[in-house]
């Protein structure tokens, strides 16, 4: 079979009907030269019928036993086969000259490995917000500033197909996090290179606002993990980095107090300080987080560290941060 210009690869589980918007909105791309990957995690719903709807030889259908978005993702890429590969979220769409304008800027920067794209977030209600500002996004080598502020939405990137060469989504990380996990891993081998004439579109559907609002340390661990194990400290000064993993810690540490989980809040609110005492929000927090009288999570214990990357190829990780830094 012929390359394929772009290779698309579109996870999914039991979202037929955003699915089947998510491939409309790539076959209707000005940019035709197209294979699109569905990648089907194990739906109980009739995401493979209405995929074979479609009935469009560019449309391959994939079907898994429920493993996670990660494993989704490294299926696709295992099958595709274009000069450029990019990924779609079933719940994102593509405006239609999404594909010609980032491989036009590509090809126009050989340099670039991967190009981005803001992003606006479109609710039920038909308003819309901006995920991040224009000021945000940068070209070149980003990952300081990757590291620091997580601005780029894999939906809303490109990629030049050598750039996954030996290199994976991190199956550990199945239940989120796992994108921006590779993005800021890919960041150490190739520059970056913002597109600001085109947005993508990401529909906040009931399922994306849960998936969001859900306590998980994914974040977090792979941000300690990068820093001290994948040569984050040869890149990131270490003032912004310890800033950083507080700043983490504190969004994991509020999110378990509302919830009532006292043990959780204080342990995270501890790690935070640790890394960045001169945040009196923190010991604010971890004072209010005292207060709960009744912990809904007594049993919970501290997640262990994220072990290397699936096909990692650099140093061994440690077991986490050196010198005690931001252990609780």
């Amino acid at each position: 079979m012929t390359m394929a210009q772009v290779s698309v690869v579109i996870p999914t589980y039991n979202r037929a009907a955003l699915v089947l918007e998510a491939v409309g909105s790539v076959l209707a791309q000005t940019v035709q030269d197209v294979e699109v990957i569905v990648v089907d995690d194990g739906s109980t719903d009739n995401t493979r019928q209405r995929i074979a709807a479609v009935n469009d030889t560019r449309v391959c259908y994939v079907y898994q036993s429920n493993a996670g978005c990660a494993a989704a993702r490294n299926a696709g890429l295992a099958r595709c086969r274009g000069r450029y590969v990019a990924f779609l979220d079933s719940d994102d769409l593509w405006p239609e000259h999404f594909l010609e304008s980032m491989v036009r800027r590509l090809q126009a920067h050989p340099q670039a490995g991967c190009a981005y794209c803001s992003v606006v977030k479109a609710f039920a209600d038909g308003h819309t917000e901006p995920s991040y500002g224009s000021a945000d996004c940068r070209s070149g080598w980003i990952t300081a500033a990757l590291f620091e502020r997580g601005f780029i939405w894999l939906s809303g990137a490109l990629f030049r197909a050598a750039v996954w060469q030996d290199f994976f989504f991190d199956e550990a990380l199945s239940c989120s996090g796992e994108d921006s996990d590779a993005l800021l891993r890919l960041s150490v081998r190739v520059p970056y290179l913002y597109v600001d004439e085109v947005t993508v579109v990401h529909r906040m559907t009931e399922d994306s606002v849960s998936r969001r609002q859900g306590v998980n340390p994914n974040r977090l661990l792979s941000l300690e993990r990068f820093y001290y194990d994948l040569g984050g400290r040869d890149i990131i000064p270490r003032p912004a980095a310890r800033r950083r993993l507080s700043h983490a810690c504190r969004r994991l540490a509020e999110d378990y107090r509302r919830r009532g989980s006292r043990r959780a809040a204080r342990a995270f609110y501890v790690r935070a300080l640790r890394y960045w005492p001169f945040d009196m929000r923190l010991y604010v927090g971890w004072c209010r987080s005292g207060w709960l009288r009744h912990d809904v999570q007594p049993a919970w214990r501290k997640p262990a560290a994220l072990p290397a990357p699936r096909r990692y190829l650099g140093q061994e990780p440690t077991t986490g941060p050196a010198d005690g830094e931001g252990t609780g």
